[in-house]
């Protein structure tokens, strides 16, 4: 028999086990790890099986899927808070590319439909191509739970819509920065909408749909703000929240802060604390400017804060174009934080590459290439990682998910 494809998921490249029993049949493959959980479908058009079969999927059928060849969704959340700036999705490789003639007009293509786009392609060590999360998916949506719902508490997936942008509740992930560009703990006066723990709820992620009725719950979750080391930096490198740890053990802390207002009350002292006078200091080294005092700083940034806010609110959010002309921004990638308490689904879904019946690129204009001629082995491997901090060995940061399609003889299965 011919060689086949074969699909593979994980946490990691070295966890990822097959799961092509799964794709085009609208199941999906459990991810959990300590970095993220979550839910996997693919979808390949032509897919063939181990048995030679063609297994067909409904996904392809819909008029506006026209053109598309593969679909890579993905439902889950990340269980230690990172910027949107240093959640990256795109492909890396084990070793250096054998790339073809015209590899210029490819990457031109791939610019022109992802701005945001980094790579190191020609790498003689470990080749990459990663771009913003938020930026370069098709299809986003974003919802809200309690940060201890566990995973049946998420919603349905896949589900029985097509996955399109709803970014309702994005204002609620904005989190304010001090003077460093460094986020700081913030609690606003209102309320995120948050599912409730039900596992009969069926609520759907398509516009127009209201999640049910805000739990009373503040703007961050507790464990994730309060945690916050003032040693992370903000630029170009992952700010570390909260160092590794299970997913149980955060949302205990979780559930024994959020009901006691504890917080609040911290946050209230350190407000006093800043406007409280130093005594003991030279009258001459207390005197700053207004625009100095703490007074003056917190006005700003909650005039900042409410400025993006609105920014955020006047997009429309079943618009993925102007989400991603939105987000092409570092600065307000960097304004957004994802955490326990943020769900994500993404489609990420092109016609551009052909699995079937071989594996051939095709770009707009009539250019093609056979990609077999070049395939060395490596699978075409898909990742969801940190950005990779300053001063790294590695191209790229911790992974939270993966997915790989790869070819393989029979010998191989």
């Amino acid at each position: 028999m011919a060689p086949h494809l074969r699909v593979l998921a994980g946490t990691s490249p070295d966890t990822m086990v097959p799961i092509s029993s799964l794709v085009n049949t609208g199941k999906s493959y459990t991810l959990t790890s300590p970095l993220f959980e979550g839910n996997i479908s693919a979808h390949i058009k032509g897919f063939t099986d181990e048995r030679g079969r063609v297994r067909e999927s409904e996904y392809f059928s819909r008029e506006d899927k026209a053109g598309i060849t593969w679909s890579i969704q993905v439902q889950g959340r990340f269980l230690e808070p990172h910027s949107a700036d240093d959640i990256l999705f795109g492909n890396t490789f084990d070793r250096p590319l054998k790339l073809p003639w015209g590899t210029s007009a490819v990457l031109k293509f791939m610019h022109y439909i992802d701005p945001t786009l980094e790579h190191d392609l020609t790498s003689s060590t470990k080749p990459w191509a990663l771009s913003p999360l938020i930026a370069t998916m098709p299809n986003f949506a974003h919802t809200r739970v309690a940060p201890d719902a566990s995973l049946e508490d998420l919603p349905p997936f896949p589900p029985p819509h097509l996955i399109t942008d709803d970014t309702r509740y994005l204002q609620y992930a904005l989190v304010d920065m001090d003077d460093s560009g460094r986020p700081i703990p913030t609690i606003t006066t209102s309320s995120p909408p948050h599912r409730r723990s039900s596992s009969s709820s069926q609520s759907s992620l398509s516009p127009g749909h209201s999640p049910e009725q805000p739990v009373s719950m503040p703007n961050r979750p507790p464990s994730s703000l309060s945690s916050y080391s003032a040693g992370s930096t903000g630029s170009g490198s992952s700010a570390s929240f909260i160092s590794s740890k299970s997913s149980s053990s955060a949302r205990s802390s979780v559930s024994k802060i959020s009901g006691t207002g504890s917080l609040r009350i911290k946050q209230a002292m350190r407000k006093v604390h800043l406007r409280k006078p130093h005594i003991g200091r030279d009258s001459n080294s207390t005197s700053h400017s207004e625009d100095d005092s703490p007074d003056k700083a917190s006005r700003r940034s909650r005039r900042a804060r409410r400025d993006r806010e609105r920014e955020l609110t006047r997009l429309d959010t079943s618009s993925a174009a102007q989400r991603r002309a939105h987000f092409a921004s570092k600065a307000k990638r960097s304004d957004v934080w994802f955490g326990p308490s943020d769900v994500i689904t993404t489609d990420f879904c092109y016609g551009f590459i052909n699995f079937a019946p071989s594996l051939a690129l095709q770009l707009p204009g009539g250019l093609s290439f056979d990609l077999m001629k070049y395939w060395d082995g490596q699978p075409v491997r898909f990742v969801c990682c940190e950005r990779v901090k300053e001063g790294a060995s590695e191209p790229w940061g911790r992974i939270f998910w993966c997915v790989a399609i790869e070819m393989v003889d029979d010998d191989d299965d």
